[in-house]
């Protein structure tokens, strides 16, 4: 929002989560173009292409292979065309040896959770085209995994 100055953005969010966003969105002073949007993700009507592009950060983890199978082809309905999703996730490589982090991360999931996980770059690249991506890129960032960018 502070690099372009003509974004609107949707903040889709449990209601408490929602009360943190808004001291960061007020803090660097974009609160007029950011709209609010309670609800749980999975459950939020999102529309038919609404968005030019969905960021989810660190979501698909939690919602195990079938929800986030779902999510993705609602959200590509949502985009416009040309539309983008950007993912952020802990991404092992496709033996699932390394790197450690999102190889630990899969192992946290498996221990605290009925169905969380880690995904390899395949498997997204699998979904994504599944959803209705025509294309399918991983952006390296300098961390444990890459940002990977699907569009529709």
């Amino acid at each position: 929002a502070e690099a372009d100055r003509g974004a609107e953005i949707t903040a889709l969010d449990y209601a408490t989560t929602l009360t943190e966003t808004r001291k960061f969105v007020e803090r660097h002073k974009v609160a007029r173009r950011v709209r609010y949007q309670p609800g749980d993700l999975n459950q939020v009507d999102f529309g038919r292409a609404a968005y030019d592009v969905v960021y989810l950060g660190h979501i698909l983890h939690i919602e195990g292979e079938q929800s986030s199978r779902r999510l993705l082809k609602r959200v590509a309905r949502a985009l416009r065309p040309g539309g983008r999703v950007v993912i952020a996730e802990m991404v092992p490589n496709d033996q699932r040896t390394g790197p450690p982090f999102p190889v630990f991360f899969a192992l946290n999931m498996l221990l605290n959770t009925a169905i969380g996980d880690t995904w390899t770059l395949g498997e997204y690249r699998q979904w994504l085209r599944a959803a209705g991506f025509r294309r399918v890129e991983a952006i390296e960032v300098g961390s444990h995994s890459p940002v990977i960018i699907g569009t529709k």
